[in-house]
């Protein structure tokens, strides 16, 4: 009974039910339109909208989340101008730096220098002076101890040097002139030489050339003459001041060893007597020689022995001489 109730009440109020459905859906619309639906909606919206504080965070947030790692702002870009420099100069430097290592190797590489012995022997005469006209000749004869004839008649004054002088008519000759004409003769006789400029002038007032001579194999023979104590040296002003030293140099090797002729003449009495120096000619005379006399004083120098004369580079003076003489 009570199924079958129920049954005739679902039959009454079906239809009605959903014709009221259908009429719902279509008033939906025009509910949204309304006052109450629009306060509604106004409502959400104010609930959903962030407060000022939310809002700084957010854009806090943002502006940290748009920085990039290389910025694009005025600090970046001085930033980048140094960078950019940088760049440019780095590789000068390491250029320049490495300039020294590219030689690094080359130095490494070389041979190293062969190590020469330390030796006894003079000292060498530097670059060589320039010949000559006609620097090539054959040794003739020699006169003495410091000048020679070539085979093609030109005589030849060895600069710089003296040698005592041989006998000639009734002068006597001096203490070791033979000896020193001997020491040329062996050195140059038939051989070829090589004339060098020694000076200023290349003639005397006798019209001998005036030269450094060297032998075939470089040896000076005006270098080995005051060497070996067969001639001594002569100082003139308008000679090669190299070549004046060196056989100064050597002067002062003969007579500290007595080689040649100093072994005689310092033992000899005039070694001991007192001898006047002439500053302008750098020629010295005997102290009681009258031509001394004419000296200037501010010219003079007193030596109080021969050797003192030698040892600071005066020649003896062609007058007044007291050279020893042979027998």
């Amino acid at each position: 009974m009570i199924v079958s109730a129920l049954r005739r009440f679902g039959r009454l109020y079906s239809a009605p039910r959903f014709f009221g459905l259908l009429c719902l859906l279509a008033l939906l619309p025009l509910l949204s339109l309304s006052p109450v639906a629009c306060a509604w909606a106004q409502t959400q919206q104010q609930a959903a909208a962030p407060t000022p504080a939310d809002a700084a965070l957010d854009t806090a947030g943002t502006a940290a989340s748009t920085i990039p790692n290389n910025a694009d702002g005025p600090r970046d870009a001085t930033a980048a101008v140094t960078n950019a420099a940088e760049v440019e100069v780095s590789p000068v430097e390491p250029a320049a730096a490495a300039e020294p290592d590219s030689t690094a190797p080359a130095a490494a590489d070389a041979a190293p220098a062969p190590q020469t012995a330390p030796t006894t022997q003079a000292a060498s005469p530097g670059p060589e002076a320039p010949p000559l006209p006609q620097p090539l000749g054959l040794v003739a004869t020699c006169f003495d101890g410091d000048t020679l004839k070539l085979t093609d008649r030109r005589v030849v004054r060895l600069a710089g040097i003296d040698a005592p002088e041989l006998a000639k008519g009734d002068r006597k000759g001096q203490l070791f002139a033979r000896e020193a004409r001997g020491q040329l003769t062996t050195l140059t006789q038939g051989q070829q030489v090589k004339l060098l400029q020694a000076g200023v002038k290349h003639r005397d007032l006798y019209g001998r050339i005036l030269a450094e001579v060297l032998l075939p194999d470089g040896r000076s023979l005006n270098e080995i003459m005051v060497r070996n104590g067969a001639a001594y040296f002569y100082p003139h002003r308008d000679l090669n001041p190299q070549l004046q030293e060196r056989l100064r140099n050597l002067q002062h090797e003969a007579i500290a060893e007595r080689r040649g002729m100093w072994g005689f003449l310092l033992s000899q009495p005039v070694a001991k007597n007192t001898y006047l120096g002439n500053k302008e000619s750098l020629r010295f005379f005997p102290s009681d020689c009258a031509e001394a006399q004419k000296i200037r004083p501010r010219n003079r120098v007193y030596f109080g022995n021969l050797m003192d004369a030698f040892m600071a580079g005066y020649a003896p003076a062609r007058i007044c001489p007291f050279w020893p003489v042979t027998p």
